[in-house]
């Protein structure tokens, strides 16, 4: 798990409208953008205004879209030598898949080498080696070139462990739907139906659910949450535990939980393969004759 040291913070202004342009985006948008941060100043006492030369907005919706064009090029390189299927990266939080200590340090090298380039920091204590094996053992080093080896790392909002259990998640889930479920149960049946509650819960508890779905069930964990998935809709409406879970989802239209995953990673997966396809459609137009390329 790559980790960097105020990583919005440190976006050179520069250096970003350059790998814009550089990946195609379009010169009006990319004034639109100029436009956007040459607003932003800041005043010392006495000082005339200074004009802001990095960062990417905190809480902006573009922001982690800015960033990820930025990083751009840092994933494109870890790809190249490690593999596109071992790469994970959303705006700072970037994850590789490595099978032995000699990649983690030519990655590290990589890493290190783009954010001396792009003024970026790698905040090593930040970081983190998570060993995936089949059950959690004693790590007899403590860190490899600075960066700790660690037994649980929260990836996304996801806090994986060793064997990739979501051990976890189990009590993080439970303690927020445990402050929900105690708060509208406070709420009596004449001030708000049944239908008020329902809604209440597919916006809040439904939610959390939603969120780790994919994972749950990439992990093999969906039976374990499935049950809680259930029984905090079942507190929420204040309804018998052992009300059963298929006809009680089916009369409220509530898709289950896998049906919430599948959805996502179907979802998900057709884009990717748009993606791909539309990709391989270019190439194949510069090698037309030479490859043979199916959409399906």
């Amino acid at each position: 798990m790559i980790g960097f040291s105020a990583a919005f913070d440190r976006v050179d202004h520069n250096i970003l409208f350059k790998k814009l342009d550089e990946v195609g985006v379009t010169c009006r948008t990319i004034n639109i953008v100029k436009l956007l941060y040459h607003s932003y100043h800041f005043t010392l006492p006495g000082r005339p205004p200074q004009k802001i030369n990095s960062g990417v907005a905190q809480g902006s919706l573009i922001s982690p879209i800015l960033y990820n064009l930025y990083v751009n090029d840092l994933i494109a390189k870890l790809s190249r030598n490690f593999g596109n299927e071992h790469i994970f990266a959303y705006a700072d939080d970037i994850a590789v898949l490595y099978l032995g200590y000699s990649e983690i340090r030519e990655a590290l090298m990589i890493t290190e080498s783009w954010a001396a380039a792009n003024g970026a920091k790698v905040n090593k204590k930040k970081c983190g080696i998570l060993r995936i094996t089949k059950k959690e053992t004693p790590i007899g080093l403590k860190d490899l070139e600075g960066v700790p080896f660690i037994h649980e790392y929260k990836y996304l909002g996801v806090p994986l462990d060793q064997s990739v259990t979501l051990k976890h998640l189990v009590p993080l889930i439970k303690k927020k739907i445990k402050a929900f479920t105690t708060r509208i149960n406070l709420i009596p049946h004449s001030v708000v139906g049944l239908k008020a509650k329902l809604n209440l819960w597919q916006n809040y508890s439904k939610c959390q659910f939603e969120y780790f779905a994919p994972t749950i069930v990439l992990c093999g964990q969906l039976n374990k949450f499935e049950r809680m998935y259930t029984k905090s809709l079942k507190k929420s409406l204040d309804l018998p535990m052992q009300t059963p879970n298929g006809p009680l989802l089916k009369a409220l239209d509530v898709p289950s939980l896998l049906q919430i995953a599948a959805h996502h990673i179907v979802t998900n997966s057709v884009c990717i393969a748009k993606r791909y396809i539309k990709k391989a459609s270019r190439i194949s137009s510069l090698y037309r004759g030479r490859v043979h390329l199916s959409s399906k």
